[in-house]
């Protein structure tokens, strides 16, 4: 039963941060309709391995240290993290650390809102900076 309530309270804890860090989401919010935008809205927390950050796209803004490079390269893929673009410029190291990313949130565009809840491992830091066009990179 122990582990039942930890869990239940880690799960609702998630739930009440998450509600937290969306309640200003639309109050950031372009003027206008979200879905008449060609570049679409959205409202992210992150992981990459131990660190995490919050994302809104547009205005670019949040704890994301290049929150400017992350949204456009969400922009890119249309809100499917699948998708992300790779920076083929970053040579990474070939050492084997796992780094666990996590994307949560909501994108909304021409084709209506959609809940994100993306998650990969990557070989290292680096590589999940790059694989992800810098969203992971932090």
């Amino acid at each position: 039963m122990h582990t039942f309530t930890r869990t239940f309270v880690g799960a609702a804890g998630a739930a009440a941060l998450s509600a937290g860090l969306f309640a200003g989401v639309a109050g950031a919010a372009p003027s206008g309709s979200i879905a008449d935008s060609p570049v679409g809205f959205g409202a992210f927390v992150l992981t990459s391995g131990t660190d995490a950050a919050g994302l809104i796209c547009p205005p670019d803004v949040g704890t994301h240290p290049d929150p400017a490079q992350a949204c456009d390269s969400i922009r890119k893929a249309g809100g499917n993290f699948e998708a992300l673009p790779r920076d083929m410029h970053v040579l990474c190291p070939m050492i084997y650390m796992p780094t666990p990313a996590r994307a949560v949130g909501v994108w909304v565009d021409a084709g209506g809102p959609r809940i994100v809840d993306y998650s990969h491992t990557y070989g290292n830091g680096c590589v999940a900076a790059a694989a992800s066009g810098g969203v992971f990179g932090f």
